[in-house]
């Protein structure tokens, strides 16, 4: 469920061990078999709140002119390395 909903294995195994984590805490007392809809029920809600955050994130991202996918690179990337030549030596030579 949660896997359809994100498209995404690694957002969806998040999602749900951390509702596993948080229904665990709050709902162990109950009912052993009221478990399974409890959880299904509080999972949903999660997605909803993560497909919320998704949107404004997206948003918030399109105003600075930045997507999802450059959000994804590593910004290391863009740092020069330091046991490269120097530019102006190689000139030089």
């Amino acid at each position: 469920m949660a896997m359809f909903a994100t498209d995404s294995r690694e957002e969806s195994l998040d999602l749900v061990q951390e509702e596993m984590l948080g229904f665990v805490r709050r709902y162990s007392s109950r009912p052993e078999p009221e478990w399974r809809v409890l959880f299904y029920r509080v999972l949903q809600s999660r997605i909803s709140d993560w497909r919320r955050r998704m949107i404004v994130r997206r948003r918030f991202l399109s105003w600075f002119g930045r997507t999802d996918e450059e959000k994804q690179e590593d910004p290391m990337n863009g740092v020069p390395d330091p046991s490269a030549p120097d530019p102006a030596d190689q000139v030089y030579r």
